[in-house]
């Protein structure tokens, strides 16, 4: 997930990196496959739009993110770094 690209407005600010939730929602519905859980209970679509404006780069920048709390950052904190 590091790996995606940010692209520029044209006043220089980062826009929203679709490639990024792309990329996010694909691990999440991965992860609920895997275990038979629904894609909401890997984390919430509000979590995910929030790793995508934050892009955090640090496991302590994740316990920021809304609903990413220590389980959370426990069973997939490493995958969306």
């Amino acid at each position: 997930v590091n790996e995606a690209t940010e692209s520029q407005t044209t006043e220089g600010r980062v826009a929203y990196d679709s490639a990024l939730e792309h990329m996010l929602r694909a691990y999440r519905r991965t992860q609920s496959k895997d275990r038979g859980i629904h894609s909401y209970q890997v984390f919430h679509d509000e979590t995910l739009r929030e790793l995508v404006k934050s892009k955090p780069r640090y496991p302590e920048s994740l316990e920021d993110v809304h609903r990413f709390g220590p389980k959370t950052i426990g069973a997939h904190g490493k995958q969306v770094l």
